[in-house]
């Protein structure tokens, strides 16, 4: 997934830039995070700090500075006003039983990027319905023929209401 640069970067010098926006950290913060740099939509990890730049590993690039261990120069300017992806950690469910287990009201997201929210009260009780906009729902049995898995759980039920 490429992003985008920021229009605004275009004719504009990079300390310049980075002076239009506000400043997320120390340069000296940086290394080992993931970077979002808005000036060329290019994501990096600053491995090494030098006396006015960072050595980075490009992690989401572009055809000029592709993914995959290409390493680039980022001057502190652009490094203090990058923007942070964190790594967020998430459960998942890798079988009908467990995606079953999993509160009333949960969603999950499959690897086909389909959203399924789970209901307990959808038609018969005590029967589990998994609804997607705009198609018909299904039971738990037949999730495995309709879903694939492992499936990320997205926090949507209320908190506490774990079985």
């Amino acid at each position: 997934m490429t992003r985008t640069p920021d229009p605004r970067a275009e004719d504009v010098s990079t300390n310049a830039y980075c002076s239009q926006l506000m400043k997320q950290r120390y340069s000296h913060e940086a290394q080992g995070l993931i970077l979002l740099l808005p000036r060329t939509g290019l994501m990096v990890v600053p491995f090494a700090q030098n006396q006015h730049s960072w050595d980075a590993v490009v992690v989401e690039g572009s055809e000029t500075y592709p993914r995959g261990g290409h390493h680039i120069a980022v001057g502190n300017a652009e490094i203090e006003t990058a923007l942070e992806l964190p790594l967020i950690p998430h459960e998942t469910v890798n079988t009908p039983e467990e995606a079953e287990a999993l509160p009333d009201g949960e969603s999950i997201l499959t690897p086909g990027s389909c959203i399924y929210g789970k209901n307990d009260r959808w038609d018969e009780p005590g029967v589990t319905y998994w609804l997607r906009t705009n198609h018909t729902p299904i039971r738990t049995d037949m999730l495995s023929r309709d879903m694939h898995f492992p499936a990320r759980v997205l926090g949507t039920a209320k908190a506490g209401s774990r079985v």
